[in-house]
Order: C-alpha cells, then structure tokens, then sequence
C-alpha cells in the first residue's frame, strides 16, 4: 500500500521559536524598550511636558548640562570645560568635564532640535534598552545562549543602583552600556588578537573612560586589571618564555600593545588637563565629605528598596529605611533570582567563572565603603575595652587619584551586578541545556524573565516633575540689552537647580551658579550682592552701604535684571528689599536694574556675611558676636593700601583671632582683653573684598546675654558701662565681639615702640589722672619678632619722683591664660593691666614703667639701650 504523507501544521511553541529565530535582535530589543516603558511609566508620554526623576534630585542640573553643551559648542563657539555663563564675570573652568560627558554627547543630536528637557528625557529613556542590549550583547558573546543573555542583559539594563541614579536623575550612571562593550572587546583580544579586535578595544575602552572618573576608579580598573591579570596567568608559560627576549615578546603581543597605545593616546589629551589641575592644587574642591554614609550596608544585598511593593507593607519596611541611608545612591540589591542563577553558573562554570566571582567580590567588599556597617549600625569591635569600627579596605583607597574625587563607594555596585550579570548568563545557560522537554526551558524563561524585572523594581510609577516654562523668562532671552542675571535670595541647592533650569530659558550669564561641585570663590559674588541688596542695619559696627551705593554695585558686577526665587523666601522678606531698592518688578518675579545716573562707589563700605549675629549694643557703640569664621565683604571704589582698626572682646578665655584678606592670612591676634586691635599692612584691590575673621581656638556656648557678665575671669571688669538684657535665655555659639571697624590709611600702620629681646611693645595706652584709691588701666599691645621660648611676666610699676616704687602689678600675660612660650611670630597680643593706686598716696607726678622679667629668677629682660623698664607715661595723683 502506498504511503500517504501527512502534512503537520507547526506548534505554536514552533511558531514562537521560528518568530525568534527569525526576528531575535529587533524583538530583544522591542522587549528591553517595553519593560522601559513600563517601569519608567508615566515618563513615556509626558516627554515635552515633565522631566524624569525626583523634583528635588539633580535631573535639572543634567538638563542644564544638555543644553550647555549644545549652546556652548553651536553658539558660543568655545570649549564646554570653560563654563563661562555661571559665576559671572569669572566664569568656571571644569576641566574634568571631558572624562565625564559621554551622556552629554549622546544627548547633543538630540538637543539641536528638541528641548533641553526632552533631549534628557529621551536620553533617559533609551539609555535602559541600551544598557540592556549591550549586557545581552556580552553575555551571548560569553555563552552562545540568546536566552541566559536576555537574562544578563535585564540585570544590566534594570538593576536597582541604576534605577535609583535614575530617580535622582543621573545620567551619569545611566549612560553605562559602554561599560560591557569595552569588556567584550577586550575579551575578544585576549581570545583572538587581530588589528581589528585591538582597535575596538582600545577604541571602546575609551569611550567608557569617558562616562565619568568614577567609572575609571569603580569600573574599568578593577574589572580590566582582573580580567588582565588572569589572562596572563592562563599565558604564563607562553610569557616567562618571551619575556626573555623582548623583540618576540613585543611581536607575539603586538596587537595587545597596539590596544593599549590606542586608548592612552585617546585619553590622555583628555586627562593632561586634570592632571595638571590635580598637581597644582586646583580640583582640591572635588574632595567631598560624607563617604560612610554613601556607602553599602551589608544587609543592602538582600532587601530591595522600601518603595517596592513587597517591602512597604512588610516587617521589613523599617530595616530598609535604616540600611539605606541615601535611598538614591546606595540601593545595592541583587535579587535572589539572579543570586541563584549565579550560583548555579559558578558550580557549573567553574574555570571561566573565576575571574567574574573575584571581581563579585572584591567589589562589593569595596562597596561597603571604610566602615563596615550591618542592619544600619555601625559594626564595633571590642578591643581592650574600647569599641574601635571594622575598617575596611576602602578606606586606604579613600586618598587615592579619582577615589578622593567621589564620596559614593555605593557605586562600585555597578560592578558588583556586572559580574552577577555574567555568572546569572552562565547559570541561566547550564539551566536551560540540563531541563528536559522545551516547552518546561522556555515557561522557566519566561518566568524569570518576568520575575527579576519585578524583583528589580526601586519606585513605580517613576516620579516626574512638571516642566513650568515661563513667558518672562523666554522674552528674557531676546532682550539683550543687559549682560548678567542675579537670582535672590541665594539659592540653596534644591533652588540652584531651578535657577539652572531657568538659564536654558532666559540663556543669560548668572552670578553665581553651582553645577557638579561647588568651586572655591564661585559663590562670593552671589552671596555678596544677596547681602547687598538687603538693607543694612541703622547702626553697625562699621560703615554699611547707601540704596545708591547697593544699586551701582549691582551694576558693577554687570547685572541687568535679577529674577526673585520664591521658593527660597517663605516669610517674603527679600522681596519686600527688592520692592525697596529697585521697585515694582517688570514682568513675572523679574526685577530691571537701573543703569542711568549710577557710577561705581568711589567710597568704601562693609556688608557683613556669614556667622555674624545682629549688632548690639556695647558701651558707647554697636558690636557684633560672630561664631567660627565670620566674612565682611569690603566694596572699595579703588585700590587702597591701609590697616583694619577694630576693638575685640573676648567673651571667655583669650581667644586666637586669624585675619585673612581675599584668602591670604594677614595677621595674628591673642585677644586677651577688651581692647583695639590693628593688622600690619594690607591692601584692598578696586572692587569687591572678602575679609574673614576666624577664631582659631573654636567658639563656646552661652545660655543668655553675655554682657551681663560684666567682663570675663581674663578680661576683667569691661572698661565702661554696659548694658545688657537679663531676660535674655537664649543659647548661642560665640567666638569674640567686634566693634567700631574700620580702614585707615597705611600712614597709620603699626611701629616698634620698644624691643624687650623677642618681644616687640606696639603701643600703651594709660590714663593721664587718677585719684587715690583708684585704678587705673593700661592697654598693652605685643608682637613677638622670634618664638620666645620661655615664659616670662610682666610687671608695672607706679613711681615717684625719686623712683620710688609706689603700686604696681606683676602677672603673666592676659592672667596667665596666654604665657609668652606660646606667643607666635608676628602675632599681636593685646590686653589690658590694671594697677590700684593706695588711698594714702600723696597728690603729684608719677611715672609709669613697665618690663619683664623671667621666675624665678627675677632675672630681668634688658631694653635695646641697656635699661630694664621702660617709662611709658605720666601719671597726675590729684586729690
């Protein structure tokens, strides 16, 4: 009988593998761009109308970063590292910026014809498919498996480091796909050396240097030295041979050489300018505090974020709360499905595992940062009694070049869930070979397909914040007729993000600015004007400015209009200045500077910063009590040479005053007593002066009014009356008390009255009359020239016309509290002796001497003349 032949129609299991077979790339990536959609969700469709991330997060800052690169290459025409548009007129020069724009120069074909935000957006957007692709990409390389690299490529493009950067609106640590191309290439040079695979290496490698230096220090050196490191070892035998004679060794490892010659002369034009920034001194600013708390707790591993659906309504939401510290930052969970895929990948990958399990750990072992911390506690080991914190290996990386630069070893997760990626691909690859039947391999595909996005999931829907465009602002930007924006009050960080949102608006020059650190000097103008524009007490401890004065200065500094920040004055207390100084505002918060009848301020005056506490009254004028360091802008109409006069008053204990004038130390003072005080020499350039006052012993707390107290145990009685408030019950941080400042000429600067050995007299003061049962005060003035080395005491001495010793008092300076041991050169100590004149002193003339001598000794110091005292004036006994 003949055989008939029976057409089967296909499963729809066939259809399905058929359809992915045929079509796999474009549906891979269909599949990343759909999980995007829905995990990023609203994001999608609010593109030209909200941007992405948390409203108080950085997502303004990358926006305005977007645009700059844009404007600054398109419109400006110069160098996007020389940001001259904030911290106008000096500018800001970043010159790290090249190791750190890779997310700015994808997002810039973007930017030439969307909005800035759109441009992030999209950015945003496709940087979680794209990261996912080139995980798949690695890890197919790696296993020849579509289906274990779909697996690694939804850890790398999901992982929840990344999706929390996302909420905080980082595109810094979006941009990372990259990272595992450069890796796949490398791998590829290893395995194959060829000219081609040498300049893809060297080529990638390159490009991800570029994302940020962080990804240099967390990323590429531990993952490229391991993966090195191991590859020589597998050559070993093969390298000891060619190491003894280098012409073969250098003909055999050609193509490895011609790699790394590649990247160093790609990147190094861009690291001279760091280089030579980090040698001079110069991105010392980039050094930021806070590394323990940007660090991973143990426990991070193991419990997703507190957001995610399983852990809010669970035990659990508490301790997620506490181990993570910056919910944005150091959300280090790895998912117990890709946990498990790695660890079968380990058992059943072993050789080729290796690598990728050392760099697992060493990673997440650096990731803890350098103190070990566990369910949000500090870990404490009980050393002889003493509970000393586990210090971890971090913390001798901590100094390191481009370690010093980022306080998040958090970061190094990245790593961390790059060598999970690989081990889970592994495990997922030995898992779907070992299962009988394909229907059961692709359900469990499936099903961890969907699991780890689920595991994954940091915060859902993603918050994005309304973009408010305004009308003002946008004609702002046609108007060109002023050069400089000042936004006010000084915006804190969250507000300086605003104000950098509003720039790719209105597109004028700000005062200020902070954009990826705060730079030394970039805020002085800013908060100068800030406190400008302010109205300055009637009375103050020195000469404040005229509303002419605040408007010109304002016009000096080239601003044409300042734009109010509500958001930054709760109680409406700078507008209501600005509505006095400059008006109405002319549009929508925008306020117009007047540029007529204004010339810049011939004269001086003072506008007092930060620390200082409101004047008070002291004796017959206004002081001030500042805390720590305390800044006094100086506004001169041109250069002046001259001396800074004041009276200080130490509150307890004689304080250590320093000076400095536009950040260089100009003098010197123990304060030991009521009294006026004058630094040497300085001079203040045309223009805008910062003088800081900083005590240098720390301040001390007082609960009331200090002037109660009538003087203080070194000081003594205060010299005049004072008034005080003694309702007064609150408690304050006080250093010294500044009163009655000024700057005179130089003519007026300090001289040599008199030279005991090291020890310079500058001045003494004493009253001209007394009566008996009196006492009379002398003001003193020291400056050592050398180290004193010993401690001496001084003695005063009321004679009579004979020499007679008639009263008199010895003590070491300030009462002891300041011994001439621990004078320093140049200083100058000043305070006050009193002397008590008997009641049974006759009427006439009397002389006052003073000089030192050494106890016990009595040996006493000798004058440059050969004397022992010094006469410094007359005293009239009347009865």
């Amino acid at each position: 009988m003949k055989q008939l032949a029976i057409s089967r129609q296909p499963s729809a299991i066939s259809k399905f593998q058929l359809l992915i077979t045929n079509y796999k790339l474009p549906l891979i990536a269909l599949a990343y761009l759909l999980l995007t959609i829905a995990i990023t969700y609203p994001l999608a469709f609010q593109l030209t109308t909200h941007f992405a991330g948390v409203s108080d997060n950085d997502s303004r800052e990358f926006i305005w970063s977007t645009w700059w690169f844009k404007h600054a290459l398109l419109d400006l025409h110069i160098s996007p590292t020389n940001i001259n548009i904030l911290n106008y007129p000096e500018g800001i020069n970043f010159p790290l910026l090249p190791l750190m724009s890779q997310s700015f120069i994808i997002s810039l074909p973007l930017a030439i014809l969307v909005s800035p935000a759109f441009a992030f957006n999209i950015t945003y957007l496709i940087s979680f498919p794209l990261c996912a692709l080139a995980g798949y990409w690695l890890c197919y390389d790696l296993t020849q498996d579509h289906r274990a690299a779909f697996i690694g490529g939804l850890i790398w493009g999901f992982f929840p480091n990344k999706s929390g950067h996302a909420l905080a609106g980082h595109l810094f640590q979006l941009v990372v796909f990259t990272l595992p191309i450069a890796i796949l290439f490398l791998l590829r040079l290893f395995r194959t050396p060829s000219l081609r695979n040498a300049i893809f290496a060297g080529v990638s490698l390159f490009i991800a240097s570029t994302i940020h230096p962080v990804n240099i220090a967390y990323f590429l050196l531990p993952t490229c030295v391991i993966l090195t490191l191991t590859y020589l070892y597998d050559q070993r035998s093969n390298f000891q041979l060619l190491t003894s004679n280098f012409q073969l060794l250098i003909t055999n490892y050609k193509f490895h050489f011609l790699a790394l010659i590649i990247f160093a002369a790609l990147t190094i034009p861009l690291f001279i300018p760091t280089l030579t920034s980090t040698s001079t001194g110069q991105l010392s600013f980039l050094v930021e505090r806070g590394v323990v708390g940007y660090s991973n707790d143990v426990l991070s591993f193991f419990i997703p974020s507190y957001d995610h659906p399983l852990i809010k309504n669970s035990s659990l939401y508490d301790l997620a709360h506490r181990i993570l510290v910056f919910p944005l930052e150091t959300n280090a969970y790895l998912g117990y499905i890709p946990l498990l895929l790695a660890a079968l990948g380990t058992w059943w990958r072993r050789d080729e595992s290796k690598k990728w399990i050392a760099l697992f750990f060493i990673a997440a072992i650096l990731s803890l940062g350098p103190l070990l911390h566990l369910g949000g506690d500090l870990i404490r080991l009980n050393v002889d009694k003493e509970f000393i914190p586990v210090l971890m290996p971090y913390a001798f990386l901590a100094n390191a070049p481009f370690f010093q630069w980022s306080r998040t070893p958090a970061r190094m997760s990245e790593t961390t869930i790059f060598a999970l990626m690989i081990l889970s691909a592994y495990g997922m690859n030995g898992l779907l070979h070992r299962i009988r039947g394909r229907r059961l391999a692709w359900a469990i595909f499936i099903l961890v397909s969907a699991v780890i996005p689920f595991e994954y999931l940091v915060r859902l829907p993603m918050p994005t914040t309304p973009l408010q465009p305004s009308a003002a602002l946008n004609d702002l930007a046609n108007d060109r007729s002023f050069d400089a924006v000042f936004n006010y009050p000084v915006p804190d960080n969250t507000i300086n993000l605003l104000t950098l949102l509003q720039q790719t608006q209105h597109q004028h020059p700000m005062i200020g600015g902070r954009v990826y650190r705060d730079q030394p000097g970039g805020n002085t103008i800013q908060n100068f004007l800030s406190r400008a524009i302010t109205p300055p007490f009637d009375k103050d401890i020195a000469l404040t400015s005229t509303p002419d004065q605040r408007i010109a200065t304002l016009s000096y500094f080239g601003v044409g209009r300042v734009i109010y920040q509500p958001e930054g004055d709760p109680k409406g207390i700078a507008k209501e200045s600005l509505n006095k100084l400059l008006g109405d505002p002319i549009a929508e918060n925008i306020y117009r500077v007047p540029t007529s009848n204004f010339q810049p301020p011939t004269s001086i005056f003072y506008v007092f910063a930060d620390n200082w506490y409101s004047p008070e009254l002291w004796g017959d004028s206004n002081g001030r009590w500042f805390k720590d360091v305390a800044t006094i802008f100086v506004f001169s109409g041109e250069d002046r040479s001259g001396s800074l006069q004041f009276i200080a008053i130490p509150g307890q204990n004689l304080r250590q005053l320093l000076i400095k004038v536009n950040g260089q130390e100009s003098s010197r003072f123990g304060v030991g007593d009521w009294a006026s005080y004058q630094t040497p020499a300085i001079k203040l350039h045309k223009g805008l002066n910062e003088i800081q006052f900083i005590d240098e012993g720390g301040h001390w707390q007082f609960t009331g009014d200090p002037r109660c107290r009538g003087g203080s145990s070194v000081a003594g009685p205060f010299p005049m009356n004072v008034e005080c408030d003694s309702s007064n019950r609150d408690t304050r941080d006080l250093s010294l008390v500044i009163k009655d400042l000024a700057f005179t000429p130089e003519s007026a600067s300090l001289k040599t009255v008199a030279r005991f050995d090291q020890i310079e007299l500058i001045s003494a003061s004493a009253p001209k009359s007394a009566k008996p049962g009196e006492s009379i005060v002398l003001n003193l003035r020291w400056r050592p020239s050398n180290p004193v080395n010993r401690d001496l005491t001084l003695f005063v001495h009321v004679l009579d016309a004979n020499g007679n010793y008639v009263s008199g008092a010895d003590s070491p300076p300030a009462r002891g509290d300041y011994s001439t041991s621990r004078w320093r050169t140049n200083e100058l100590i000043a305070y006050n002796v009193a002397v008590s004149i008997p009641a049974n002193t006759p009427a006439g003339s009397y002389s006052i001497a003073l000089g030192w001598y050494e106890w016990p000794s009595l040996e006493r110091i000798v004058l440059e003349n050969g004397a022992t005292a010094l006469n410094v004036g007359m005293l009239e006994i009347t009865r």
